[in-house]
């Protein structure tokens, strides 16, 4: 733990950006030519993580839907 007081060290200057240093393809879903679709058709809790991972560039598409049990 530490015992350190007061402001940090270090502030950020700018936001992080995901893949900052890569180049998209515009044409790949999410690029300016087709973007990502609205979330639908999922629990609130579920449309809030998905568009977190949009976001900060985790998402990653299932490849089969995941069958929920109620």
């Amino acid at each position: 733990m530490s015992t350190r007081s007061g402001p940090p060290k270090h502030l950020n200057k700018y936001a992080w950006k995901p893949a900052a240093g890569c180049k998209k393809n515009e044409t790949e879903p999410g690029g300016k030519f087709r973007p990502l679709a609205e979330v639908s058709g999922v629990c609130g809790r579920c449309k809030d993580q998905i568009e977190w991972k949009r976001k900060y560039g985790k998402y990653k598409v299932l490849k089969e839907p995941t069958k929920w049990e109620i």
